[in-house]
């Protein structure tokens, strides 16, 4: 009897393995459902993407595994089989894309932390006059320079790393340059000053001067606490060759209420310079004191805090709208900039561009020398269809827009403010409210860049500010 027991158990075991449900194509759907839940485990858990999307992806496609073992089981029809095949075939492609995109993203972060410039880089020049033909054994003991040089001390040590000189301060950038071309002596400059007032040969002809050699010092950026925060405001300044403000304006984000406010600073508020006693200047121009100043003196007139820094290079950017296409720009009427449509803003030569009746369709560099000239509408203009144009497209090309991302710009932003960008820009779902303000001021003439220029500036009121303030203030709360 016993025996008999034990055959009869055997066989039931055997019916078992051989029902349909253990069948190869099943083993097949049940591999392919583990790796969904696992795709799906981390696609939902890595906070980089919207969780309800998450949930709807991921349920869809195990609904699409469900679809496709039913049709896999169907008695003897093939071509429901074939079709239910080709669904799981298609359920583990859609986890490889989604896997991809994890693993891209989650690479791009870490590339983004790993290469933030823990430096500021400041470009000096060494100049002679063209007439003075110095050489490695006959340069001078002595160089001069101006009192508010950023960083004299660590120009000075690199110098001396070749030369033994001493260091002669002037009051005033133009008292080095005309003691250079009239006594034959050799100056110290910052390069941004040097392509305003010589390169451009807007003050001075750059055929009466002689770089002897350029150099570069590095200073290590202040590190400030990780904002952990769901509000924060980032400064967004766009840097040209001359390493001088192009444009720049304060993006208010509040990831809780999904409410952005851009605020437009135009480069000619003329305001103190932060690490200045007593000294006054444009915003544009204040990177010559110090590389954090437009930022610094921005906060301390705004009276709030500025949690990061992002810097665009003026050229990266213009590559940047040409790889979308181009930006819309719409104007009642045909305006003629007033700086020429080239990337070094401060030469003379290029014409100016014409911006025609209507709308239309411009490439980068126009879209860059549209931005210069501080026109609200345009700007607010550009900023729109750009921010339109890749949230559009943003997840089309996934790979090539992280890497567009990557080369356009240097930040300090956490991995956790990164992560709710991503998250944003992924999330075609939640809509942001965005509003736009612009910081007004009373026109005037004031001397800017070190003293040696007058140029027209604006001056902001007590009222001006306070609009501003509040209007942050709000966003942040």
């Amino acid at each position: 009897m016993p025996e008999k027991k034990t055959k009869k158990k055997k066989a039931s075991f055997k019916r078992i393995v051989k029902h349909k449900i253990f069948r190869k194509r099943n083993a097949f759907a049940l591999l392919c459902l583990i790796l969904t839940l696992v795709v799906g485990s981390l696609f939902i858990g890595s906070e980089l993407f919207p969780v309800s999307k998450g949930i709807k992806i991921i349920g869809g496609i195990i609904l699409l595994i469900f679809i496709g073992v039913l049709l896999i089981n169907v008695h003897k029809k093939k071509t429901l089989k074939v079709i239910g095949s080709m669904i799981l075939v298609i359920s583990i492609l859609i986890n490889m894309v989604i896997l991809d995109h994890f693993i891209l993203t989650k690479q791009f972060i870490e590339k983004s932390i790993h290469d933030q410039n823990t430096y500021h880089k400041t470009t000096y020049y060494i100049i002679e006059s063209s007439t003075s033909n110095y050489d490695e054994n006959t340069i001078p003991k002595e160089v001069v320079t101006y009192k508010d040089i950023f960083n004299l001390n660590g120009a000075m040590k690199k110098i001396n790393r070749k030369h033994s000189m001493k260091a002669k301060e002037f009051d005033n950038v133009l008292y080095v340059l005309e003691d250079v071309k009239n006594n034959q002596t050799i100056g110290l400059i910052d390069y941004s000053i040097y392509e305003v007032l010589v390169a451009s040969n807007l003050v001075y002809l750059a055929a009466d001067y002689n770089i002897l050699y350029k150099f570069d010092v590095y200073t290590k950026k202040e590190k400030r606490p990780e904002s952990h925060q769901h509000s924060y405001n980032i400064y967004l300044e766009g840097k040209n060759p001359a390493n001088l403000i192009d444009f720049q304006s304060i993006i208010t984000l509040n990831f809780q209420t999904n409410k952005m406010l851009y605020t437009m600073i135009p480069k000619n508020i003329y305001t103190s310079v932060s690490s200045k006693e007593k000294k006054a200047d444009k915003l544009g121009y204040q990177s010559i004191y110090k590389p954090t100043a437009p930022k610094e003196s921005l906060e301390k007139l705004l009276g709030i805090t500025i949690d990061n820094t992002i810097t665009l290079d003026t050229k990266k950017l213009s590559n940047f709208i040409n790889s979308l296409n181009g930006v819309e720009i719409c104007s009642e009427k045909e305006v003629l900039t007033k700086t020429p449509s080239i990337l070094n803003i401060y030469e003379e030569q290029g014409e100016r561009l014409q911006i025609a009746k209507g709308c239309q369709e411009y490439e980068g560099m126009d879209a860059i020398t549209i931005l210069r000239d501080q026109n609200r509408s345009y700007t607010s203009n550009i900023l729109e269809d750009l921010y339109q144009r890749v949230e559009n497209h943003f997840l089309l090309n996934y790979r090539k827009n992280l890497d567009r991302f990557s080369n356009l710009l240097q930040s300090n932003l956490s991995k956790k403010q990164l992560k709710e960008m991503i998250k944003q820009l992924s999330d075609t779902d939640t809509k942001w409210t965005i509003e736009k303000q612009y910081l007004e001021g009373i026109e005037a003439n004031r001397f800017v860049l070190d003293d040696s220029l007058v140029e027209n500036v604006l001056i902001p009121t007590e009222s001006d500010i306070e609009i501003i303030q509040k209007s942050i203030k709000e966003v942040l709360k």
